[in-house]
């Protein structure tokens, strides 16, 4: 049997574990110099409609076949990359929900275990539905035009790398951390359809998100802790904060008219009985609990410390 850790011990792990945050941050921050965010030829964009669309279109097939909250994000980041690389042509609006077919396909293969074959891929009210060797030439057309860089940082990359810094993964609760992480990720993809996502870097998104969940919350208080972390001024985080309160107040809005929970944009990711512990049952259940509950004490003292891991990973990744 194994003796207790003394308290030099405990202390030297620490240290190391705040190491090991701090180089997978600065890790993150140097990707994201690498990727800059996506410029289109014309502002606003002559696709920005269907653009919206289109992301609509694969947080609803995200929902329907209980893709995790990462695979949307690829997919938008694939498609907002890629458009900014085109000429977008008015006589051929159905090419932008071509590429986002495309986009979503490859979003799975890069984050799923399991991938739905390119027809059944488009459903959910697939403005359009395309043969699955057109979808895969366009496949081969993204993917040459990212240079086959798929894994970009994400707003879900910061948040997970914010929390473990902030050591929130380990002091809340740990119903509160998943109903905490999921309210994170509500408000990033609520947050995709809009054209102004592009605007802003994911560590901006990321912690724009986290400030939106401490304003709600009551007995979570690292705002401070976490604007220092960052590498632009507060100003812009709080830009961006305003522009995703107002996007998700108005997607809460539309989906409480049809019976709908969480903030996703458009008809995305329903209100179902999904298990809690599922990556969209988390959300759900998260949009609902934590606005009811947001009086109670986050910081759950009477359960040990727990790191759970993040509801969206499915796969092992190697560099």
């Amino acid at each position: 049997m194994a003796s207790p850790l003394t308290l030099p011990q405990l202390e030297q792990e620490e240290e190391e574990e705040e190491d090991d945050e701090n180089e997978e941050l600065a890790s993150l921050f140097s990707k994201e110099t690498e990727s800059p965010p996506p410029l289109f030829s014309a502002d606003p964009p002559l696709f920005l409609l269907p653009r919206a669309a289109a992301v609509r279109w694969i947080l609803r097939v995200s929902s329907h076949y209980g893709f995790s909250a990462l695979t949307p994000v690829l997919a938008v980041n694939y498609l907002d990359r890629f458009l900014s690389g085109v000429i977008y042509q008015e006589d051929k609006p159905w090419m932008v929900q071509l590429a986002a077919a495309a986009c979503l396909s490859l979003a799975a293969k890069v984050e799923e275990t399991h991938v739905p074959l390119l027809l059944d891929l488009q459903v959910e009210d697939a403005e359009h539905v395309f043969e699955a060797k057109t979808v895969q030439k366009m496949e081969i057309m993204v993917l040459s035009s990212l240079d086959w860089k798929m894994n970009p940082v994400t707003a879900i990359s910061f948040v997970d790398g914010f929390a473990a810094r902030l050591g929130l993964n380990r002091r809340l609760h740990p119903l509160h951390w998943e109903m905490f992480y999921a309210r994170c990720l509500a408000s990033i993809l609520g947050f995709l359809p809009d054209s102004r996502f592009v605007r802003y870097v994911p560590s901006v998104v990321a912690a724009a998100a986290m400030l939106e969940v401490e304003s709600s919350c009551n007995g979570v208080d690292y705002g401070t802790q976490l604007l220092s972390l960052l590498h632009v001024t507060k100003d812009k985080v709080n830009q961006c904060s305003q522009t995703m309160r107002e996007v998700v107040a108005v997607s809460n809005s539309t989906f409480r008219r049809r019976h709908y929970i969480g903030c996703y944009g458009g008809d995305a990711y329903h209100c179902c009985p999904h298990h809690p512990g599922s990556p969209i049952g988390v959300i759900d259940a998260a949009a609902l609990c934590c606005t009811e509950s947001s009086d109670d004490d986050w910081w759950g003292s009477d359960t040990a410390p727990v790191t759970p891991s993040p509801p969206h990973s499915k796969k092992i990744r190697v560099e």
